[in-house]
């Protein structure tokens, strides 16, 4: 049509399509122009749209704090050194305390439901990261899919190491990272006479960890619910394991100073207790009121898991046990070491795309065989006096211990567990 209007006016061949090429080059760069400035516009708006998003989840400028890599912003966002510890340990039972939040957060979770060995654990995945459960109260709740991270503050000789091991055989078969553990040197903190920030050390690692995650680690309870630094996906599920209280102390008295059928690493063990005192009975012990077995701290060991590091959770306390009541409605599960196997099914039913055939592992693997074995070496028989002193003193621990077992016993009802 140009070469026409062009041909009428009088212009010659060679010099219409001279024409027509500089026209056509023309405004092939102006669309090519529009087109860069509208991009750069959307840019620009997509920018602010995500500062305004963070603004209004940090409403008091927290962010500004932390270094930008340091902010995860995507479902898919993962450390590739997250197999690996933050800090190297000095023992294995950590004994550590910080601050509570209440929880509030929407729910999105799935009926009570059993697992179907069909199903390979695919059974009600969904990866959108808003399925995020309410962890205000989450217990007794079934959670589908694994697109959450699990955080397991293991209590010393409840059973974890048995846990853990079967968990390790579920992510190779059904596909997700094996558990990963949070290791705090406290000695790095102390040599600075500064406070442990095990809640900045938990909270990095949460914001690290891919969203399908176990992670766990001899840690105290830390309520992350309204915390502006860990994206809603990202807040933990919690479980957990308690024991007896008196065979728990008993057990822990004895494995540090002699290890068990599966832990032999006597050097790294005894860095937990006196040298003089690596022989001494549990007897001996109690007779000579060494702290190790009757201290504040073992007196109310379960307690201090789940109460926290707030200021209420420093002594063993009335005001201590009530709080650690009230946080285990925010886990999904506290089961008792005594009904282990009912723990498995219960774990099954409220988590059966991270947990799908866990008892049939635990039975027919060599998991079994080589739970018997771990038991501490050398217990010496303790005298009823011993016990009865013993058991006086954990008194904060048993009240908890009783009401935690009667609420499992409940749940085991309501699953219809016999």
């Amino acid at each position: 049509m140009i070469i026409t209007i062009l041909y009428l006016i009088g212009f010659k061949p060679k010099q219409m399509i001279s024409l027509s090429t500089g026209f056509i080059v023309f405004v092939a760069m102006t669309v090519t122009l529009l087109l860069g400035i509208h991009v750069t516009m959307n840019y620009s708006n997509t920018v602010n749209v995500k500062v305004a998003i963070i603004q209004n989840m940090d409403p008091r400028g927290l962010l500004s704090q932390v270094k930008n890599d340091d902010i995860v912003t995507s479902q898919g966002d993962e450390d590739d050194n997250y197999g690996s510890v933050l800090d190297s340990a000095d023992d294995e039972l950590t004994n550590i305390d910080d601050g509570n939040e209440e929880m509030n957060m929407h729910e999105v979770v799935g009926n009570i439901s059993t697992w179907n060995p069909n199903t390979k654990g695919k059974k009600g995945v969904d990866h959108h990261p808003n399925n995020t459960p309410d962890t205000s109260y989450l217990y007794g709740k079934c959670i589908t899919g694994r697109n959450h991270i699990l955080l397991y503050n293991r209590v010393p000789k409840c059973g974890s190491r048995t846990l853990l091991s079967l968990t390790d055989t579920l992510a190779e078969r059904y596909g997700y990272r094996k558990p990963a553990e949070i290791i705090v040197s406290r000695s790095k903190w102390q040599n600075k006479n500064m406070e442990v920030p095990y809640h900045d050390i938990v909270r990095k690692r949460l914001r690290n960890a891919p969203v399908t995650s176990v992670i766990h680690g001899h840690i105290y309870f830390i309520d992350f619910s309204r915390d502006k630094l860990v994206l809603p996906h990202k807040r933990p599920i919690y479980l957990n394991l308690i024991r007896d209280p008196f065979d728990r102390l008993v057990s822990q008295y004895y494995f540090v100073r002699f290890g068990d059928g599966k832990f032999t690493n006597l050097k790294q063990l005894h860095k937990m207790t006196h040298p003089r005192h690596i022989n001494e009975s549990f007897n001996d012990c109690v007779e000579r009121d060494r702290p190790e077995c009757i201290g504040p701290y073992v007196q109310s060991l379960m307690v201090n898991y789940f109460c926290g590091y707030g200021p209420e959770c420093q002594q063993p306390t009335e005001g201590a046990l009530e709080k650690a009541k009230q946080n285990v409605d925010k886990y999904v599960v506290v089961g008792v070491v005594e009904e282990y196997e009912d723990f498995l099914k219960v774990l099954e039913k409220l988590l059966p795309d991270f947990f799908g055939g866990i008892l049939k592992e635990f039975k027919t693997s060599t998991e079994r065989r080589r739970e018997k074995k771990m038991k501490a070496k050398k217990k010496s028989p303790v005298t009823p006096e011993v016990k009865e002193r013993i058991t006086a003193l954990l008194e904060l621990d048993y009240k908890f211990y009783n009401h935690t077992r009667e609420r499992f016993h409940q749940l085991k009802r309501t699953l219809g567990i016999e």
